[in-house]
């Protein structure tokens, strides 16, 4: 966030990622995705990079298919620990409960 956007950092587990963003920077939250939006899986949630803990899972969507209700993302998580690099590119349906986006793009540097 301090790198590349104009927006206020925050912190969290991933499941707080969104809502924190969101509220430190006076910024909506929204159900359905948008290139370039930050993205919380709620905690329990399986599914979408997460696998169901209670800490939740968070990061970066990269694109959206609204026909076929799929988004690229770019994400981080334990099972990556040590490796280099130390993120993915992923592909998810959206179409379920428990994500939570913040559109970041408007504050891209």
């Amino acid at each position: 966030i301090d790198n590349y956007t104009t927006l206020t950092r925050t912190s969290g587990n991933g499941k707080d990622c969104a809502w924190n963003l969101a509220n430190v920077n006076g910024l909506p939250t929204r159900t359905t995705p948008t290139p370039y939006s930050i993205f919380s899986v709620a905690g329990g949630v399986q599914g979408f990079g997460s696998d169901g803990s209670s800490l939740g899972h968070t990061g970066l969507v990269l694109s959206v298919n609204t026909a076929s209700q799929t988004c690229v993302v770019l994400e981080t998580g334990n099972w990556l620990q040590n490796s280099n690099p130390n993120s993915v590119i992923s592909s998810y349906s959206y179409n379920m409960t428990g994500l939570t986006f913040v559109d970041i793009r408007p504050y891209l540097r």
